[in-house]
């Protein structure tokens, strides 16, 4: 008995079969991009509006510290006209008796 070791050609169907595999494969890899481009563009919109909130409550802290100094160096500006004053009040009234 001789044996048959001549491979098999593809045939219509089996290759018919491959592609629609093919096709399906292909199919799956786009869905699952969509839903991978879909998870990265939320990651990174929460990641922006998570930054955009922190960059905003610190330009609001600088500004509190800003306006804070400015009335400091306003109020220390007060006290030295005042104490500038009351020097040239006792000079004066050390000179008139």
């Amino acid at each position: 008995m001789a044996s048959n070791t001549r491979s098999k050609a593809p045939t219509k169907n089996t290759q018919e079969h491959e592609e629609g595999n093919q096709s399906i494969n292909l199919n799956l890899v786009k869905e699952l991009l969509k839903i991978q481009e879909s998870t990265i563009l939320s990651f990174f919109t929460s990641l922006n509006d998570t930054t955009n909130r922190r960059i905003d409550n610190l330009v609001k802290d600088v500004q509190d510290l800003k306006n804070s100094i400015e009335f400091t160096q306003a109020e220390v500006a007060d006290l030295r006209d005042l104490r500038l004053q009351i020097q040239i009040d006792e000079i004066q009234g050390g000179l008139n008796p």
